[in-house]
């Protein structure tokens, strides 16, 4: 990886957004180093799905947590890190027969799917029209709906 000024990264990635974004509506994930930047990077993308992760935000939350949790650490690694024996987080599709449940419901048949297959999947939250729910309550997204997303721990992309 190159080692640019932070302010030539941050434009050279801009501009890379404003490229892509001016040929598709293809999907982008950036990382952008300060926080100023977001902002613009948010704007470049514009016109189709993006992601801005914020490596100074991330970094500050990531160690604050580490502060109040001692060990954290190791969990976080174990989830941002693809290797063999170790979960990840993965978005998966609400299935038909868990659409108009709630959230606790599909806690319930995760559990039950778990004692009767082993399958090793373990809902935390829900995403729907981009917005993340992490252990949401009945009152804040209701019943799963057609288009929702369930955002689960799991060693493998389940395929529900």
């Amino acid at each position: 990886r190159d080692h640019l000024e932070p302010d030539v990264a941050v434009s050279r990635t801009v501009m890379l957004m404003l490229l892509v974004r001016s040929l598709s509506a293809a999907p982008i994930t950036a990382e952008i180093i300060a926080s100023r930047n977001v902002p613009a990077a948010r704007f470049a993308g514009q016109g189709g799905p993006s992601e801005v992760v914020c490596a100074e935000k991330q970094t500050t939350d990531f160690l604050a947590q580490c502060a109040f949790t001692p060990g954290i650490a190791a969990v976080y690694e174990d989830l941002l890190a693809f290797e063999h024996n170790s979960s990840e987080i993965y978005k998966v599709q609400v299935p038909a027969q868990l659409q108009g449940k709630s959230f606790t419901e599909a806690l319930e048949r995760f559990a039950g799917e778990r004692r009767r297959t082993k399958e090793p999947i373990i809902p935390i939250g829900v995403c729907r029209a981009s917005a993340v729910h992490l252990n949401p309550s009945e009152d804040e997204i209701g019943a799963l709906l057609p288009g929702d997303e369930i955002i689960v721990i799991s060693d493998h992309q389940p395929k529900l």
